[in-house]
């Protein structure tokens, strides 16, 4: 590097000195920095995120515009660079997107070009959950004149949704579905299904389908009339004749 003190001289136009002109100061001191040849690379913007929202909330997605950014320094300075980070962005108890403009952080021995600043969106959604339940069987649809047998009485049910919408859950009233309606006699391998609440929807059932025998009631036969015993007429009494 050069630094050093150095006198000045006045020239004209042509580049020659004039004489009799007198410049003030008349030295200056001259710093030169030597280094190896600049060079520019583009690198993504890692945003940097600090906190967590709200205990219901998530996040689904992060954006950053510009993605990317040109820098500008020695071969020595960008030599160790992969990304250049946001300043931290907090989200602490946040129930809704947070949409911020932000400055960089700028590594010593570089220059950004262009742009000081990045937006950066965070989005978020409620957050997503999974829940297990033993779940009695419900038989459903089933027909007068046949009893109906399910193979197991409980079921391993995993639900999942927005921890808002388990919590709305009546354990007590989950049950396990089977319909029998169409079934003829004999055993079929019948589909559970489930009747949960809004957002809540069916991760797995365990087992998944479960063995009905739909045996018929066997209808009693009639019982025999008997045949009524006819009645015998009555005998005629004789009336006794006046004694003389």
């Amino acid at each position: 590097d050069v630094n050093e003190t150095v006198g000045l001289l006045a020239i004209d136009a042509s580049g020659e000195v004039v004489e009799g002109v007198n410049v003030d100061p008349a030295a200056v001191r001259v710093t030169v920095q030597i280094g190896s040849q600049l060079a520019t690379q583009g690198l993504p913007v890692t945003p940097v995120i600090t906190g967590s929202p709200a205990s219901t909330m998530e996040i689904e997605s992060v954006d950053v515009q510009p993605a990317l950014v040109t820098v500008e320094g020695d071969a020595d300075a960008l030599g160790g660079l992969t990304s250049i980070d946001t300043r931290p962005i907090s989200i602490a108890g946040a129930s809704q997107d947070v949409v911020t403009e932000v400055g960089l952080v700028v590594p010593e021995g570089v220059a950004i070009l262009g742009v000081d600043r990045v937006r950066v969106t965070i989005t978020l959604r409620p957050k997503q959950g999974t829940r297990s339940y033993d779940a009695g069987v419900e038989i459903v649809g089933g027909g007068p004149g046949f009893v109906y047998e399910p193979a197991v009485d409980q079921v391993r049910l995993t639900v999942g949704g927005s921890v808002a919408a388990l919590d709305t859950i009546d354990a007590a009233r989950l049950t396990a579905r089977l319909e029998v309606g169409a079934l003829g006699d004999g055993t079929t391998n019948v589909p559970v299904t489930v009747i949960l609440p809004e957002g809540v929807t069916l991760v797995s059932s365990s087992p998944p389908e479960v063995a009905v025998t739909v045996i018929p009631i066997a209808t009693p036969a009639p019982a025999a009339t008997p045949t009524p015993t006819p009645t015998p007429s009555p005998s005629p009494v004789p009336t006794p004749s006046p004694e003389p």
